[in-house]
């Protein structure tokens, strides 16, 4: 019960905030420094609905978040598809998301893509940050074609994971292990198949792997 009240505590403030960036928001629709403390917010409510099992506000929440996100920074910004993916994990049933849920992360995978392509030069945080949404997102959409018994699905999103580990940081990389032997395998065969296809090109200086801390 205390554990309840601290929390309640906690998410005054943030409703608060919300509320009075409602009526501080510019006549003219412009958007403002307050419009992502407000997307933030709301992603902080809904993490603390979440934790209380208040999964539909959780979700009315991160709709708001990620509405602000498409007004603001436009449909296709990878913050946009982070804040689809946060919605994604929290739609449906528990360990069961569904079509929805597979939807959004669709949607998040195909904004990953363009932004990776966009850094592919660069190959800064950006680059790191855009390149671990795209593979766990599309690890997500594995495990949903998996429970749907689409195994060749599941099979090829795994595969493609590995390709991309390997394109990005050289078939010789550990990151992203999996405890699941099935997806563990299919990322190694990935890997093996992108190197063999680099074996018949010039082969790109393979840049180092994304800390597993972060």
């Amino acid at each position: 019960m205390r554990g309840l009240q601290h929390r309640s505590r906690r998410a005054r403030p943030v409703r608060e905030f919300v509320r009075l960036k409602r009526g501080a928001m510019m006549s003219d629709g412009e958007s403002t420094p307050l419009d992502f403390q407000a997307a933030a917010a709301f992603d902080h409510l809904a993490v603390e609905c979440r934790c209380h099992d208040r999964r539909s506000d959780a979700v009315s929440y991160y709709r708001r978040a990620l509405a602000i996100r498409e007004r603001v920074l436009g449909p296709d910004h990878h913050n946009v598809a982070n804040s689809l993916v946060r919605l994604a994990s929290t739609v449906g049933e528990p360990g069961w998301r569904g079509p929805e849920a597979e939807a959004l992360w669709r949607r998040a995978l195909g904004i990953y893509e363009r932004c990776l392509h966009e850094q592919s030069a660069v190959r800064g945080e950006l680059f790191v940050h855009v390149f671990m949404g795209l593979v766990g997102t599309l690890n997500n959409v594995a495990g949903v074609a998996r429970h749907r018994g689409d195994m060749g699905a599941a099979e090829q999103d795994y595969r493609r994971i590995g390709a991309l580990i390997a394109d990005a940081f050289g078939p010789g990389c550990d990151w992203l292990p999996p405890a699941d032997p099935f997806a563990a395998a299919l990322i190694e065969q990935g890997k093996k198949g992108s190197a063999e296809g680099q074996s018949m090109q010039d082969p790109a200086e393979p840049h180092a792997a994304p800390d597993r801390r972060t």
